[in-house]
């Protein structure tokens, strides 16, 4: 008869084994910061935290957890830059069952101020991999290197969640493919918000060789307010873009208040913007609303983007493609164009599609200064128009679309929904 205490014995054993053959994090240990402390000869638990964000890092190892407790950090040994303000490879790759995790112990509790002092960057990560950033405000990035609040150069599988980012200079978030081969892909943001000074408050860079660089990246539920351009750049800028991209997704992202281009590119700010070809850059269940200027802006190439179940409301003009290749799909479906003006176009217009759309059905164009829609070449139809300047340039009129029904009364009483048992609700596809 076997022994079963033997058995117990084996079973136990070969789960050690395993466990450290398959590298699961059973030790993940978890460490502390607190700016309060009174030196940083701390061992990091939460009774002896280390008193400097670098420090706490510095204890890591793929897996861990540091957590940070609330207050304002400054200084270099608290920037997750090197001593350069230059990318950064001190944070350790965790792994997808357990991420290396920088959070605040409070959301929004704590706060890292670069202070614009030159050189400094509250984070520039070089290679980070399965690493999640969560409930920290970065701010006021120094000029001399990226100029960024919230840098990652080709990360993987990154989660920055419930962040801020406030007067970034150039970037406040921006996720960055480099080539040959170090891709940004698989990240998501999520629940993260930016203001203040920048040229883009979220963006995703990739190279003009390959939009592989940058790809399979999720936006969800981040806002930005632009209230101020990067100083005397007269550079494009825009809230939420992409730079050489392809399946790129933005999802329920808002861009709201923006007050002040600034000295901009021709003084306007891109609400959503795809630069340089951007691929497949879709937009889902987004609303921009009430920005001083703004347009959504698609340049150089770009094929497969997608504006779906989205609210465009209150600002200078609509959507514009400019040059778009023979093969181009664009699809725009269930959105709101209204409010947009004053002048004529380009201002004033709510969709030029230059002769590449697809599919524009079962949207609104509604209170517009001048043409609510401009060379689309086919796939019109379902749509309201009501109360524009002229509802039609250069572009067939759908059989089934409505100009004789105001959508306020018929359906639209909130912006983001048509209700129920409406005329609206029934003269869709």
């Amino acid at each position: 008869m076997r022994d079963p205490l033997k058995r117990t014995y084996f079973i136990f054993l070969a789960a050690i084994v395993l466990t450290f053959s398959l590298g699961l994090p059973a030790f993940a240990a978890t460490y502390y910061v607190d700016g309060s402390a009174a030196g940083d000869g701390g061992n990091g638990s939460q009774s002896s935290p280390k008193k400097y964000i670098k420090s706490g890092i510095g204890l890591m190892s793929p897996g861990d957890t540091l957590i940070i407790k609330s207050g304002t950090y400054t200084g270099q040994s608290n920037m997750m830059c090197n001593d350069s303000g230059w990318s950064w490879d001190g944070i350790p790759g965790g792994s997808a069952s357990s991420y290396t995790t920088i959070r605040a112990e409070v959301d929004f509790g704590v706060i890292i101020d670069a202070q614009q002092a030159a050189n400094r960057v509250p984070v520039y990560l070089s290679g980070p991999s399965y690493v999640k950033l969560e409930g920290l405000i970065f701010k006021n990035a120094g000029s001399g290197t990226s100029s960024s609040n919230c840098r990652l150069d080709y990360p993987s599988h990154c989660k920055i969640i419930k962040c801020g980012a406030v007067d970034g200079g150039i970037y406040n978030f921006y996720l960055h493919g480099e080539p040959p081969s170090n891709s940004s892909q698989y990240n998501l943001l999520e629940d993260c918000f930016a203001w203040g000074r920048a040229r883009y408050h979220f963006i995703l860079g990739g190279d003009w060789a390959d939009y592989t660089l940058n790809q399979y990246n999720i936006l969800r539920r981040c806002v930005a307010r632009y209230d101020k351009s990067e100083e005397n750049s007269n550079e494009n800028a825009g809230c939420f873009t992409v730079y050489y991209g392809v399946n790129n997704y933005f999802q329920n992202c808002i861009s709201i208040d923006g007050s002040d281009p600034g000295s901009c590119f021709a003084g306007v700010m891109k609400a959503f913007y795809g630069a340089n070809g951007s691929q497949n850059f879709i937009v889902d269940s987004c609303i921009v609303l009430n920005n001083v200027d703004g347009t959504l802006n698609w340049e150089n190439a770009s094929t497969g983007t997608q504006l779906k179940n989205s609210v465009f409301f209150g600002q200078l003009r609509g959507g514009q493609w400019y040059t778009p290749p023979a093969s181009s799909t664009i699809k725009v479906e269930n959105c709101l164009f209204g409010n947009l003006g004053p002048g004529s176009d380009p201002n004033g217009v709510g969709l030029n599609i230059e002769d590449k759309a697809q599919y524009v059905k079962n949207n609104i164009f509604y209170g517009i200064s001048d043409v609510a829609l401009i060379k689309a070449d086919n796939g019109v139809d379902y749509n309201c128009f009501y109360n524009n300047g002229r509802n039609y340039s250069e572009t067939n009129a759908g059989a089934h679309d409505i100009t004789n029904k105001n959508p306020d009364g018929n359906g639209l009483s909130y912006l983001l929904r048509i209700e129920s048992g409406s005329y609206l609700a029934g003269a869709g596809e």
